[in-house]
């Protein structure tokens, strides 16, 4: 007997491997409860979803402590058919939901914030399903550092770039940043340094400032989550130096099919529109933006890294 069950709800197909405590026998819950839910945004990811779906089953973290929510932007292919079969006698709690049509053409990342704010989780931790983690402590790691201080609310690390249209390989945040900087909350005001497949955050305190954000429509998802998450007086960013997740770049990825000039005018506008949301303003100016980026990528030409 399959281990899972599936069913439709509204424009969703939802499949899922456990059933809440507190409703009846047909839930409809898609959000399990948890230490840390692994939430996993997948499009036409079927030559990748299953390294992904790997790299989030070795994690040393019990099965107990974590769950997955992955969300499908109604894909075309076997994207969810081989997650489903990849999870379907797995222990931890899954769910899959997939949506009829695609959300990220009707509402650009809101639906990602939408997610975000329903999780039921403590903690939240990011992965695309073309990217995957390389290191099996990642989630043990950043939970004890986020468990021992109230005050961190985001914790990020290093993580490998792997640019297939070039066939490069990089690692970011790279040399040109200091530990400081990336450990600092007003710096992140200036520019985002944090890589989302590498991010852990505590649920609670981005929830609480994403309603600011409701009538945004962003470009991009991570950025103001790093912003909501650390936007509290006395908040700190833990950064963990160890690699820890590789991020693909190749001909489908959204920013991949996107210019440098346009990448950039896109950024100005979500950090003009995010510094709306919160009051005060965001981002460098446009001059000593291409500067530090130009300066970034001599500096990685000329250091190896490590």
């Amino acid at each position: 007997m399959a281990r899972y069950m599936s069913h439709e709800f509204g424009n969703l197909r939802i499949f899922k491997n456990w059933i809440c405590d507190q409703c009846e026998n047909k839930c409809l819950c898609t959000r399990a409860v948890s230490e840390v839910e692994v939430f996993v945004l997948a499009f036409h990811h079927e030559q990748t979803i299953e390294q992904a779906l790997d790299s989030i089953l070795v994690q040393s973290l019990p099965d107990s402590e974590y769950s997955i929510f992955i969300h499908d932007d109604a894909s075309e292919d076997n994207t969810v058919r081989l997650a489903v079969d990849k999870l379907a006698t797995r222990n931890v709690k899954w769910t899959i939901v997939q949506e009829a049509t695609n959300k990220f053409s009707e509402t650009k990342f809101r639906f990602v914030f939408d997610a975000v704010t329903a999780s039921r989780s403590k903690y939240l931790a990011f992965l695309e399903g073309d990217d995957y983690w390389s290191s099996p402590d990642k989630l043990a790691r950043q939970v004890r550092f986020l468990n021992s201080d109230g005050k961190a609310n985001l914790i990020h690390t290093r993580y490998q770039v792997r640019n297939e249209l070039s066939d490069s390989i990089s690692i970011q945040p790279d040399t040109g940043f200091r530990i400081s900087k990336l450990q600092s909350a007003s710096y992140l005001l200036r520019e985002n340094y944090v890589g989302a497949l590498t991010a852990m955050v505590r649920v609670r305190a981005v929830q609480e400032t994403l309603l600011d954000f409701s009538t945004y429509s962003f470009e991009v998802a991570d950025y103001p989550l790093w912003l909501a998450a650390t936007s509290h007086a006395g908040s700190i960013i833990g950064f963990d130096s160890k690699l820890s997740a590789t991020y693909r770049i190749h001909g489908n990825n959204y920013w991949a099919q996107t210019n440098f000039l346009d990448g950039l005018e896109a950024t100005r506008i979500v950090q003009r529109s995010l510094g709306k949301a919160l009051g005060f303003p965001i981002g460098m100016t446009k001059v000593r933006l291409v500067l530090a980026i130009l300066r970034r990528r001599i500096i990685q030409m000329i250091v190896k890294p490590k």
